[in-house]
């Protein structure tokens, strides 16, 4: 068989052009129809093709050579089977790419989930702490705890005369403040806001509290202070309390001004409303005057003191508005007669910068005595019509009657 054998038909045994041995035999020629059918119209790509440097039919190096699309593997196994092998790998990468693609979908959304908890959080406990700042300021403000609405302020006032609990008190005794509701909070940045309802004696009030803070869970009243002012400041008390300046910061509340001095008392408007830090700055003009009682307490002084003059057995009897003048003689048996009522027109004026009350009255007096000059013994009378005035200081307990 071997003699009939055509020179074409003879294969040889090992690789001639690179090719794996074991590789099918490339029919006929490359032109024939079979491997042309076969064959893929468009070449896939490869990146790199190897040869090997065969000596002694051992392959030696390997080198990259550029790809000839006649010798790709899809040239070499059919159509069919170089579509899978290409196939394969591309489909690989798509996983790996779709995998990466939803890692980071999903990354994302965890992110943003997670951005979301966190900012719900912080503004939660944001507007918690806004509102929990509003609620203390009113709650200390019904109990007539000073101290604990002064903590809620951003700024601590010098003047806190009147901002104790004491005044306070008095304060929430005149009009109690109730019914405290906080309503809607914002906030941006460092600045906050609530809105508050009470009701503070028989006003009811709304407003909008501001604030200052950290932009998280610390919150401070920026306007938490109203301002009451007098017109002056000596021989009274506000709430109890002695001023030492005529503009005071105060809570929302009632102050009342009283007279220090228990023979005084204030006329006119002595009190004055603020039912929230947002009022108008109040005043008091304080007017000072003789109370009832006063009046009654200085007349009394007055009225004793004359009759101690009159009951006097002395010719000039010492801080008296009257005496007999002795001229030298022996005077004794000496004593006075009241003989008008002096009492009638009794009309003492107060003067609040001396803090004295004074006045005059008219009176009628008739001396009597025993005189004794040139040897000679009788009694004599003198009468005598005068108006005297007095003085009396009301800061001295008792009264001390000047006569002048």
């Amino acid at each position: 068989m071997a003699g009939d054998q055509r020179p074409e038909d003879i294969q040889p045994d090992g690789p001639v052009d690179g090719t794996d041995p074991s590789t099918e035999s490339i029919p006929g020629d490359f032109t024939d129809s079979g491997w042309a059918d076969a064959a893929p119209t468009e070449a896939l790509p490869v990146d790199e093709a190897y040869v090997a440097d065969a000596r002694d039919g051992q392959p030696d190096e390997v080198h990259p050579v550029a790809a000839d699309p006649a010798l790709t593997p899809a040239a070499a196994t059919g159509g069919a089977s170089a579509a899978t092998a290409v196939a394969a790998p591309a489909s690989g990468r798509g996983r790996r790419t779709a995998w990466i693609i939803g890692i980071l979908v999903l990354l994302a959304a965890l992110i943003a989930a997670g951005w979301w908890w966190w900012d719900s959080t912080q503004r939660a406990q944001r507007e918690e702490a806004i509102r929990t700042t509003a609620q203390t300021y009113l709650d200390s403000l019904a109990a007539a705890d000073a101290e604990g609405a002064l903590a809620t302020l951003a700024e601590q006032p010098a003047n806190t005369t009147l901002l104790t609990d004491e005044v306070l008190q008095a304060s929430v005794e005149a009009s109690p403040l109730s019914a405290i509701a906080v309503g809607e909070v914002t906030s941006e940045g460092q600045n906050a806001t609530a809105d508050v309802t009470y009701r503070i004696g028989e006003e009811d009030v709304a407003l909008t509290l501001p604030m200052t803070g950290d932009g998280a869970r610390t919150w401070h009243l920026t306007d938490g202070l109203g301002e009451l002012t007098l017109a002056s400041t000596d021989h009274l008390t506000v709430n109890g309390a002695e001023l030492t300046e005529a503009t005071n910061p105060v809570f929302p509340g009632t102050y009342t001004a009283a007279a220090t001095n228990q023979y005084l008392v204030l006329n006119g408007a002595t009190s004055a409303f603020i039912p929230s830090p947002q009022a108008d700055a109040a005043t008091i003009t304080p007017e000072f005057a003789l109370s009832d009682p006063g009046r009654e307490s200085i007349l009394a002084a007055v009225r004793t003191r004359l009759d101690e003059c009159v009951a006097s057995t002395e010719t000039l009897p010492g801080n008296c508005p009257f005496g007999l003048a002795a001229d030298g003689a022996e005077v004794s048996n000496v004593r006075f007669q009241l003989n008008n009522d002096p009492w009638a027109e009794f009309a003492p004026a107060l003067d609040l910068a001396a803090m004295t009350a004074s006045g005059a009255i008219h009176l009628d007096i008739t001396g009597f005595a025993t005189v004794t000059a040139a040897g000679l013994t009788g009694d004599v009378d003198q009468n005598f019509a005068v108006d005297r005035a007095w003085s009396v200081n009301l800061t001295e307990d008792p009264l001390v009657v000047t006569w002048s």
